[in-house]
């Protein structure tokens, strides 16, 4: 009996704290970035997607001079993110940094300063 109990204790233990789980929030549960990239470049907008290996809000801060001169957060904690940036210029440099936080642990990281450009004239269509 004792090693049916001990078996059922065991099995639960690692539910519960498993590496992965949201519900571990200590020790080995930094945030980390693994992958960041851009998809969708056009004259005035870009989308950014990142993953992260825990749950996290994310933010973009990005501007022409600055990576803080505007930002667009998410809603929700995922781990894979899309945001989409609009209303920029066309030709025009831009730099941004990906924040993620995780509510849980209050845990962060920060991406360094990235760039990108957006297009000079809108995709011509094919003849």
């Amino acid at each position: 009996m004792r090693t049916l109990w001990w078996s059922a204790f065991c099995f639960l233990f690692q539910l519960v704290f498993a590496p992965g789980f949201p519900a571990q929030s200590t020790g080995n549960n930094s945030v980390r970035f693994t992958q960041v990239t851009l998809a969708s470049v056009s004259t005035t907008s870009v989308a950014i997607h990142w993953n992260t290996n825990v749950l996290t809000i994310g933010r973009v801060e990005y501007g022409r001079n600055s990576a803080g001169e505007a930002s667009v957060s998410e809603a929700f904690s995922k781990n894979f993110h899309r945001t989409v940036l609009s209303g920029l210029s066309p030709a025009t440099s831009y730099v941004y940094r990906v924040v993620a936080n995780d509510d849980f642990t209050g845990n962060s990281a920060t991406t360094s300063l990235l760039q990108f450009k957006t297009g000079s004239s809108p995709a011509q269509p094919a003849s």
